[in-house]
């Protein structure tokens, strides 16, 4: 009997995927997921508890390969200049979306994950201390680091969640608002160029933000591409050099 058992969890979480993504939280029902599953009810119960144990652990098992290819960090010790880590923690979060996922089916995931952490269908604080908590506690760590501890909380606030924001409107709207920004494969080399762009507008937001109200940075200096680590990671941004419209994100030669 207990030889049996993965095989049936097995068959119930790939069912309860397929149900999830045809027809969400609220239309997916218990009993069709057993019926695709051939296994009944009773076994439901027992491997998950309940729908929504059941849905939690369908979205974090995907999120778990998605988060131990691409760690928060980045592999990115704590010991580097917060530019850096803050380049880190973007490419990682970009390349969660769009490495992450290449079939329809995985991209159909990365919404419905992102859709459950801004809009939940129901009560999953499991999922969301388990997942997201860690990544909001890193940027914020890196925040503080790159504008010290007497800067207000507010504004601390406010560039945590411009970073954070830019970063979910690519998991929510992979397509089609942000169509023309990569292509429909791209590459890790394409994926991590919009992410270095995504750091070097966000640098320069918060550096908008601390001129508006007079607040000096941490380093006491202006940031750069090169202090945030582009080009020395990713061949983008050099020093000095401009990028033709051809080696853009979105663009081929």
């Amino acid at each position: 009997m207990k030889s049996s058992e993965p095989a049936t969890n097995q068959r119930i979480l790939a069912s309860a995927r397929e149900v999830f993504l045809e027809k969400g939280f609220r239309s997916a029902t218990v009993r069709e997921i057993a019926v695709r599953a051939k296994a009944n009810i009773a076994s439901i119960h027992y491997h998950f508890q309940d729908k929504e144990t059941l849905y939690l652990t369908v979205i974090d098992d995907f999120l778990a390969g998605l988060f131990d290819k691409y760690p928060a960090n980045n592999g990115k010790e704590r010991s580097l200049p917060p530019e850096q880590r803050l380049a880190a923690f973007v490419r990682s979060f970009m390349l969660r979306i769009y490495m992450g996922a290449k079939t329809s089916e995985d991209k159909t995931m990365i919404r419905l994950a992102a859709r459950e952490f801004s809009s939940p269908s129901t009560p999953l604080p499991l999922l969301a201390d388990r997942r997201i908590s860690p990544m909001v506690v890193t940027l914020h760590e890196i925040i503080d680091a790159l504008l010290g501890l007497e800067t207000p909380k507010r504004i601390k606030a406010l560039c945590v969640s411009a970073v954070w924001g830019q970063c979910m409107h690519h998991a929510h709207f992979a397509t089609p608002v942000t169509a023309g920004v990569l292509p429909d494969n791209p590459s890790q080399d394409e994926v991590e160029a919009l992410a270095d762009d995504i750091s070097c507008f966000s640098l320069s937001g918060i550096q908008g933000i601390l001129n508006k109200y007079g607040i000096s940075p941490s380093h006491g200096v202006p940031w750069t591409a090169q202090a945030m680590g582009a080009g020395t990671e990713t061949g983008h941004l050099e020093k000095g050099s401009h990028k033709p419209e051809s080696s853009l994100p979105g663009h081929r030669q």
